[in-house]
């Protein structure tokens, strides 16, 4: 955990007891967690807008990497945004910064020095990336697009577990899409909404809109219940 924005300190806490494992004054921010280490695009104290990449050893503590990390465009003031897990590697962008793919051990794997936007997460070993009107699934240590998709504004996209999610409120839909091709696999109705999430679990996709709870086979699209929430006023 980060103990707060403006207060540095990377911090593990045991999940059983809430105590404290280990706390350090590390600048922190957005980290991605792997097996033995933790990497975080951390607050760089030196450089006014800049950021440095950490790797930390996650039962100790200890710090096994700390270097600057320029984002590509504009030197050491960081276009980086928020960094995901690809395996035992870390991807992190944004909409002025490259897209660069780091080992757990801190090194870069690769460096495309296209600004793709911000990535969304990550779905059968693509990273998922949204400007404000196209939608694209990018191999990253290729910085291949294997797919792209154009929407009349901002997607409104959840990726989570391993599936891609399209909520379309004007047109009261939800629909999976397809992690390889970025097509509809299949489209439900959900009624109109103004915001939006999906979560999925064993099978079954919940959508939460404004007004309701809605279950959603995950293969098929099949509505299984539906409770209606409304929202207080």
């Amino acid at each position: 955990v980060c103990r707060g924005v403006d207060s540095d300190g990377l911090a593990a806490v045991d999940p059983v007891t809430g105590i404290d494992r280990w706390s350090t004054d590390l600048p922190c921010g957005p980290l991605v967690a792997h097996a033995e280490t933790a990497t975080v695009i951390g607050a760089d104290p030196d450089v006014d807008g800049g950021n440095r990449l950490l790797v930390v050893d996650t039962a100790t503590g200890s710090v096994l990497v700390d270097r600057p990390i320029d984002d590509g465009l504009d030197d050491r003031v960081t276009g980086f945004e928020r960094p995901v897990g690809l395996g035992e590697t870390t991807v992190v962008g944004g909409f002025q910064a490259d897209l660069v793919t780091i080992s757990a051990d801190g090194s870069e794997v690769a460096r495309h020095d296209v600004a793709f936007g911000r990535i969304l997460g990550v779905v059968d070993s693509l990273v998922v990336i949204a400007d404000e009107r196209v939608l694209r699934g990018v191999e990253p240590l290729s910085g291949a697009v294997v797919w792209e998709r154009e929407f009349p504004a901002f997607p409104p996209i959840v990726v989570d577990g391993g599936g891609l999610w399209l909520v379309d409120g004007p047109a009261a839909t939800a629909a999976r899409l397809d992690p390889a091709t970025g097509s509809n696999l299949w489209t439900a109705d959900v009624g109109l909404t103004r915001g939006f999430d999906v979560a999925a679990a064993d099978g079954v996709a919940y959508v939460v809109t404004t007004q309701a709870l809605i279950a959603l086979d995950v293969g098929t699209g099949d509505v299984l219940w539906s409770r209606h929430r409304p929202r207080p006023l």
